[in-house]
């Protein structure tokens, strides 16, 4: 049993770097650039706009808007409704 909880550590720490690693490649993501470009177009924006206009899926389009929000571009979530754009 120890064998299998070693390996099952192992894996848990390569998942974590990995996690680690896409988070970081999210603030340089070139997506979050053209997510940008896109919103300067609307005075509301949702997940499904970001997905529909960069065909992404829908994790991705709110880590993008969560970004957004970090930046200042975006206000904050209500649910399901779109959020107010504030920089154009």
């Amino acid at each position: 049993m120890s064998d299998i909880n070693k390996r099952l550590d192992d894996l848990e720490k390569r998942v974590k770097k990995l996690e680690e690693k896409i988070y970081m490649s999210f603030d340089t993501d070139e997506l979050l650039n053209k997510a940008k470009e896109i919103i300067k177009q609307y005075s509301e924006v949702s997940a499904s706009l970001l997905q529909r206009r960069l065909s992404i899926g829908y994790s991705r389009a709110a880590r993008l808007l969560d970004l957004l929000e970090e930046e200042g571009f975006v206000g904050k979530g209500e649910g399901s409704k779109p959020r107010k754009v504030l920089k154009k």
